[in-house]
């Protein structure tokens, strides 16, 4: 089974479903219950002290890992700016994409009335059942345990469905998801080969050449070599999206790469001099890979401004994601720069 990472949106004064204290501690509960089927459960307790860029860079990173998120519903949830103006519009553009399914758990009353922006989640299927708020359970310890069950059913359902899923369903880019792209396909495995013996060959031409004192012409011989039979160098390079085009703020950036397993994707917002690391991506056995990142924050605050884009591999200094440059990193292999804009 894949692990399925699952993204817990809450406010703050909820915190009674999160705290693992608590009589109510629903979401600990869950994590533990939905270890075995590699549900992955995260929620913000560990930040609680952090602010800043660093807490925010950190909440888009998780949305951006996962593919569940569990809303716990309420006015407070509502009514919070930082959830308004930034987890909720992240989680948004992923469930319209459809790379991301939401489990609404209803855990105080809310009124629904005059909020436009949130009609997208007052019309989906809400747990529990009724919908009667999990606050309207606590006091019952037979009917707390029983609405607990409902929930953990509810998100064991919804991974299941994900993992039986990744198996089968084809990706934006036409490719199979499965956690075995990094496997060879029968088919692939002759040209591997041949290429293998090229390269043995080479190296053995690079010996005698060295000490027949022709090495220079090595490198008219391994391009011939290669060009016969269509081998490519490493090249990288992305694309999609297109230079140009004007986009929301979390897309999935789709690219090729010769021999590289492992791509990073930088975002440089034109109006700063700051070099965003996104999520190193792997490549799959047909030599596509697919990155999902962020430009700039949700809302309205940047829409209009220019990012570029680059891929790398084999960068001479670590990367992380999340990581803040000075500069494009210096790497081995570079993709195509695009330009594009938020919408």
């Amino acid at each position: 089974m894949d692990p399925v990472d699952i993204f817990v949106c809450y406010s703050r004064k909820d915190s009674r479903w999160v705290d693992a204290e608590s009589p109510h501690n629903l979401i600990p509960w869950l994590a533990d219950a939905l270890r075995n089927m590699k549900g992955r459960v995260w929620y913000d307790t560990e930040l609680r002290k952090t602010a800043g860029v660093e807490y925010r860079r950190k909440i888009a990173e998780k949305i951006g890992q996962a593919q569940v998120a569990i809303l716990l519903l309420s006015q407070n949830l509502l009514n919070s700016d930082f959830i308004r103006d930034y987890e909720l519009p992240l989680i948004k553009d992923k469930v319209s994409a459809d790379r991301m399914s939401i489990i609404p758990i209803l855990v105080g009353p809310i009124s629904w009335e005059g909020e436009d922006d949130f009609k997208w989640l007052a019309e989906r299927q809400i747990i529990p059942g009724k919908p009667t708020p999990l606050v309207d359970y606590a006091g019952d310890i037979k009917k707390w345990e029983y609405v607990k069950i409902e929930i953990l059913e509810a998100c064991k359902r919804r991974i299941t469905e994900i993992q039986k899923g990744s198996e089968t369903i084809p990706d934006q880019a036409g490719i199979i998801k499965s956690n075995r792209s990094d496997k060879i396909n029968d088919q692939d495995k002759p040209a591997l080969n041949l290429h293998r013996y090229y390269k043995v060959a080479i190296a053995i031409i690079a010996i005698v050449l060295t000490v027949l004192g022709l090495r220079k012409f090595l490198f008219v011989s391994s391009v011939t070599i290669a060009d016969k039979d269509g081998i490519t160098s490493a090249a990288l390079s992305i694309v999609e999206p297109k230079s140009g085009a004007s986009l929301p703020s979390v897309i999935t950036v789709r690219g090729t790469a010769s021999r590289h397993d492992r791509v990073w994707l930088i975002v440089h917002p034109t109006a700063t001099s700051d070099y965003w690391v996104q999520a190193g991506v792997e490549r799959g056995s047909r030599g596509e890979w697919l990155g999902e990142i962020h430009l700039g924050s949700p809302g309205s605050a940047d829409r209009g401004k220019g990012f570029e884009v680059l891929a790398v591999a084999e960068p001479e200094k670590y990367l992380e994601e999340g990581m803040v440059l000075n500069g494009w990193p210096v790497s081995r292999w570079r993709s195509n720069i695009i330009l594009v804009s938020r919408e």
